[in-house]
């Protein structure tokens, strides 16, 4: 009896020890994930395999090391990881046609300067009115941008306002900077965190750049929608103001 309980005790004990595996490493090398996509894949990664898996990352050379408790601990790991390590699908850049109407504002009946207001304005116009003291607008100019989406460092076009636009022959030198431009999930609304209109104001007769007035801000706009932005107010012209308004069309 006691020979036989002996014999189970051992058998127990190799079969436990035959049980009980060595934590087991793999030296894996990513091939497509960098950056905040390797971040965020290997820390998903982390969060399902808690407690069974460590996994070292080292993102300049772009090799981790997976520690799993088991060996098929670590080749599931590895497996999840391969699902996210492959090349990233983006969809083309898109052109965008942004316009950029400059709409003089005056407080006398008759537009002092500038033509007939586009009759697609009529809506724009009547809202502007009844919104402020102006008593006529007229169009100044019509400045059409195109822009591909996602572009850095942003697109510049520089001109020169009308003379009918000052009233004066003194150049007046405007620059419009958009940058950074995305359109939206619904494919029709387009952001930018950085728009800007700016007119050097010339000092006096001289036309040396005695200042800048314009505007600075983000802008959202969706295609067929009419946005206006803040008056620019030129020394010369006191008791008028020029409102740009922005359109866009994706192209």
């Amino acid at each position: 009896m006691k020979r036989l309980l002996l014999t189970l005790m051992l058998s127990l004990a190799v079969s436990g020890v035959a049980q009980t595996e060595k934590p087991v490493e793999r030296m894996v090398e990513l091939k497509y994930l960098q950056g905040d996509r390797a971040n965020r894949a290997i820390n998903f990664v982390r969060e399902i395999m808690i407690d069974r898996v460590r996994i070292i990352w080292e993102p300049t050379f772009r090799q981790l090391m997976i520690v799993g408790r088991t060996l098929d601990h670590t080749v599931q790991a590895e497996t999840l990881l391969r699902k996210f390590d492959v090349p990233e699908t983006r969809s083309p850049s898109k052109t965008l046609e942004f316009t950029i109407y400059l709409i003089g504002a005056y407080p006398d009946a008759t537009p002092v300067r500038g033509g007939p207001m586009p009759v697609e304005l009529d809506s724009v116009v009547k809202e502007m009115q009844a919104a402020f003291a102006y008593k006529s607008l007229g169009l100044l100019d019509t400045i059409p941008v195109r822009v591909t989406e996602g572009q850095g460092r942003g697109t510049e076009y520089s001109g020169i306002l009308p003379f009918g636009a000052t009233g004066i022959n003194t150049k007046h030198f405007y620059k419009v900077h958009i940058d950074s431009p995305q359109v939206q999930e619904d494919g029709k609304t387009v952001s930018t965190p950085g728009f800007a209109f700016t007119v050097e104001v010339p000092y006096g007769s001289t036309g040396l750049k005695g200042g800048e007035s314009g505007i600075r801000t983000d802008l959202t706009v969706r295609e067929g929608q009419k946005v206006v932005m803040s008056k620019i107010q030129l020394d010369d012209q006191p008791n008028c103001a020029i409102f740009p308004m922005v359109t866009v069309k994706v192209l």
